[in-house]
């Protein structure tokens, strides 16, 4: 079990720790500092939101109200509402502007998405969620193979393909549907996987591409993503679903470079608790193979580590940050300085917008202006919310005098 019983059965709310491990059993309120702001930049630590502002959540709290049954005792929860740096500091925060036609269509959906209870919402956090999570994707996982019995005992095929992917793409669709429905939690997002796996992607096809010829004459390459920041494993699932199927796609339209492409996720991770529910998801998820999870201790060297993972140096393709906010800048230079991240590499940097990144932002305009990167902002929703805004920062390592690696979309 990942929670001892007496913690596993209390319904009080606390914020999720910088370090998961030293207080996972305790009752008191810690600070998103470290995974939500950056000092360098701004002072403010997001603290907890127990109301969310949106249609969705107004008609929970009136449904909660017209019916005694469906109130929640409010001894269940910590009323963090009266953290009034918190309140100046989601008021003063970006928001989108009246006439963004796109913006508006987004906060319609996801308020339409939104069901469960606001006190829920964003920046709050059940010391059993990874755990109550976890059960809730098991029995997701179940009711599907229950079914894919029932189509499969009546027809004499079976799709392999779909089988292969079929897992990933459920507990995605389950994650995201607990964080909509029961408790909001730090993962990408449904929105935000969009964009990653996009990019991941086009980064992916710029590998076969430069590796066209060894991979036609049968030579294996390997593709490497690093994903800082498991947490439960999501962003890793989407990484590796995104891969499996477009490689499943280039051998289906007869491409035979896709046969030779072999890849590696490593996932990074300073909570135990976390990676076991990870590794938990990854299996699950028929994705395990692919996932190399490393537990990193408090004061590593993120290069050290992947070092001694290794044993040298590679160059990774694809990065995505997404783990704490004081260390984007930290983490990035370090990966810079020894080579891990070079021509060709494509880095995505979630939160960038919502945490007010501008020491990560400003580094990444000062490789831009030395030819060393072109970058993009990918404007979006915080995730599982309505109405604070966010984005996800992109950019691309390429050759300072070819210029080979350019955004295509760009030019």
């Amino acid at each position: 079990m990942l929670f001892s019983p007496s913690v596993a059965n209390d319904n009080s709310l606390v914020i999720v720790p910088p370090k998961p491990d030293a207080i996972l059993f305790q009752q008191d309120e810690f600070s998103f500092g470290s995974l939500y702001s950056y000092r360098g930049d701004y002072s403010y630590e997001p603290a907890s939101v127990s109301v969310e502002s949106s249609m969705s959540s107004m008609r929970v709290t009136q449904t909660a109200a017209a019916s005694p049954a469906a109130v929640t005792p409010s001894s269940s929860f910590k009323d963090t509402s009266s953290s009034e740096a918190l309140n100046a500091e989601l008021e003063n925060a970006d928001s989108f502007s009246a006439d963004d036609t796109h913006a508006k269509q987004r906060h319609s959906a996801n308020s339409l998405l939104l069901q469960r209870d606001p006190r829920n919402g964003a920046f709050t956090f059940q010391v059993h969620a990874e755990y109550d999570l976890l059960l809730y994707v098991q029995k997701d996982l179940d009711r599907h193979h229950q079914k894919l019995f029932r189509r499969s005992s009546t027809s004499n095929t079976v799709d392999g393909v779909t089988n292969e992917l079929e897992p990933a793409r459920i507990i995605l669709k389950s994650i995201d549907n607990y964080c909509l429905s029961k408790q909001w939690m730090y993962h990408i997002g449904y929105e935000k996987a969009v964009v990653v796996r996009n990019f991941l992607q086009r980064s992916l096809h710029d590998f076969i591409a430069r590796h066209s010829d060894e991979l036609y004459n049968g030579k294996s390459k390997k593709f490497v993503a690093l994903d800082l920041g498991t947490y439960c494993g999501y962003s890793a699932l989407v990484m590796c679903h995104a891969i499996q199927s477009m490689l499943i796609e280039l051998t289906a339209t007869g491409d035979s470079r896709a046969n030779y492409v072999q890849f590696e996720v490593i996932t990074t991770e300073v909570s135990s608790k976390l990676m076991n529910v990870a590794q938990s998801i990854f299996r699950l998820g028929k994705v395990d193979k692919f996932v190399s999870p490393i537990l990193v201790k408090d004061g590593d060297l993120l290069s050290d580590v992947l070092k001694k993972h290794f044993n040298g140096t590679v160059k990774f393709d694809f990065l995505l940050l997404d783990h704490s906010k004081t260390l984007y800048l930290t983490d990035l230079t370090d990966l810079e300085k020894h080579r891990f991240l070079g021509a060709g590499s494509y880095v995505s940097a979630d939160n960038v917008v919502f945490n007010r990144l501008d020491s990560y932002r400003d580094h990444m305009a000062t490789l831009a202006w030395e030819g060393v990167v072109q970058t993009k902002l990918e404007e979006m929703n915080l995730e599982y919310s309505n109405n604070l805004k966010d984005g996800i920062g992109e950019l691309l390592f390429y050759d300072r005098e070819s210029r080979q690696y350019e955004f295509t979309s760009y030019c």
